[in-house]
């Protein structure tokens, strides 16, 4: 006679909060891409037998090794997405085109174009002709241009801020004008700044507005995790590899013979589409000295274990 074997719900509920755990803990959660420098930007120097490190102990104790939240990017392009920005940019009467391969459709007016990507991120231009001749409005007229039309059409989130600007120079007859100018805005997230994939920038001429590149990632919070430390921090940079971006400021004549560094940062890095994650990372800064120049020295380091990430 065969028995039946009759599970009571609380037992069923039991057994799925069991098997949940089991597989966050085995590897349910290790779903991060590390952050992979752009080879144009991941191409490390070599660096001198002689680094020297002067950071502050209390530098040192405030930046590293500590919990930070992670946030899962998501993408902004939900339905209506595009048909709202279409709207923004008054883009009637469109044509319009997909490229899989890079994931960008494109839509076209007879002076308009609006490239959307798949997470949203955009660029929009004006196809006029511009003339190359001084610009007669001055920046600060422009940051007070491009906020209130960026706040006019909602493509300014609350965590941006200006900072930095867009600028095209044009040289002729041994004079250099600038015909096209535009101020860039980025973002912080708990008072981080985010670099990577994550600005505004605006490119105006004496017509008015020419473009805008708005790139950056939606996000979620995910988790909870601890920095490296600095001695691990250290390591990875004297190792480059594909998570750490050495580089210096401007090249010396000489070979560079000694470094010293003087401060670091925490920061958030948005890796866009390449990526799952914002995630964070230390930025070791310095001079590094060849003979009797200098030059200012940086290296970005992927700030979580790599034991947390996929590859």
């Amino acid at each position: 006679m065969k028995k039946k074997l009759v599970l009571s719900m609380s037992a069923i509920v039991l057994i799925v909060c069991i098997t949940v755990g089991i597989w966050l803990l085995v590897g349910g959660r290790k779903t991060i891409t590390p952050i992979i420098f752009d080879e144009e930007l991941s191409f490390s120097p070599s660096l001198p037998e002689v680094i020297e490190n002067q950071i502050p102990q209390e530098t040192i104790d405030a930046v590293f090794g500590k919990e930070i939240n992670l946030y899962k990017i998501v993408s902004r392009r939900i339905n209506g997405y595009d048909e709202d920005l279409l709207e923004k940019f008054q883009m009637e009467n469109y044509s319009v085109s997909d490229d899989p391969e890079d994931y960008i459709t494109t839509y076209k007016t007879a002076d308009k174009r609006l490239r959307i990507y798949n997470d949203g991120s955009f660029t929009f231009s004006l196809t006029r002709i511009s003339v190359d001749e001084p610009l007669t409005v001055s920046f600060d007229e422009l940051k007070v241009m491009a906020e209130e039309y960026l706040e006019s059409k909602d493509l300014l989130p609350e965590n941006f801020y200006q900072q930095g600007y867009t600028k095209s120079e044009v040289s002729s007859g041994g004079e250099t004008i600038v015909p096209r100018m535009g101020p860039s805005f980025v973002r912080k997230i708990d008072g981080y700044t985010v670099y990577g994939s994550s600005f505004i920038d605006t490119d105006y001429d004496n017509q008015g507005l020419r473009s805008i590149y708005s790139i950056y990632s939606d996000y979620v919070f995910d988790r909870v995790a601890q920095t490296i430390s600095f001695e691990d921090a250290y390591s990875l940079m004297l190792g480059r590899g594909k998570h750490v971006q050495n580089s210096y400021k401007e090249q010396l004549s000489g070979e560079v013979d000694k470094i010293i560094l003087n401060n670091a940062r925490l920061a958030y890095y948005d890796v866009g589409r390449k990526g799952t994650h914002i995630l964070p990372c230390y930025i070791l800064e310095g001079i590094a000295y060849a003979g009797e120049e200098t030059t200012e020295f940086q290296s970005w380091v992927m700030a979580i274990p790599q034991s947390m990430t996929t590859r």
